[in-house]
C-alpha cells in the first residue's frame, strides 16, 4: 500500500530577482511545495487570480519595480490573505524589520524577515515552519 500523500501547500515567492525565485522554486518544490512566482506586488495579485490560489506561504521581497513590498503588504490586506508571510530583504536588517512591523500592524501573519543571501537551511527552516525568524 502507497503511503498517504501530504496535502500540497502554496508557496507564492514575490521578488523582481529571477535567480532568488528559481532557488526558492527549486528548493521548496523539492519539499512538497506548488511554488507560483511574481516579479512584484501587482504581479503577485495577477498569479493568484489567474491560479485560483491562496497560499499557505508568501515569501515577499521588499524592493521591487512598481509595487514593492509595502504595496504588496497593503494588496494581500485587501484580499483578506491568511497566508503566512516572510519578508526579504538584501538591502539591510532595518528595511525587513518595517516590513514586518508594517505587516504585523495591518493583522497580517508575518512570521519575520529572511535576510539575503540566506542558507537552504534557513530556508527550508522556513518552509517547515520550525524557524519563525531567519537569521538576521
Amino acid at each position: 500500500m502507497a503511503p498517504d500523500k501530504a496535502p500540497s501547500r502554496t508557496l507564492i515567492v514575490v521578488d523582481d530577482d529571477h535567480k532568488i525565485r528559481a532557488t526558492i522554486r527549486d528548493i521548496a518544490e523539492s519539499d512538497g511545495w506548488t511554488v507560483l512566482e511574481a516579479e512584484n506586488g501587482k504581479h503577485m495579485v495577477e498569479v493568484c487570480t489567474k491560479a485560483k490560489a491562496e497560499p499557505d506561504l508568501v515569501l515577499l521581497d521588499m524592493v521591487m519595480p512598481e509595487a514593492d513590498g509595502f504595496e504588496a503588504l497593503e494588496r494581500i490586506e485587501k484580499l483578506k490573505c491568511r497566508a503566512r508571510i516572510v519578508i526579504m530583504s538584501g538591502f539591510a536588517p532595518h528595511l525587513a524589520e518595517a516590513g514586518v512591523t508594517i505587516g504585523r500592524d495591518r493583522g497580517l501573519d508575518v512570521v519575520g524577515p529572511l535576510l539575503k543571501p540566506f542558507s537552504n537551511q534557513d530556508l527550508r527552516g522556513v518552509l517547515t515552519g520550525t524557524r519563525r525568524q531567519a537569521r538576521a
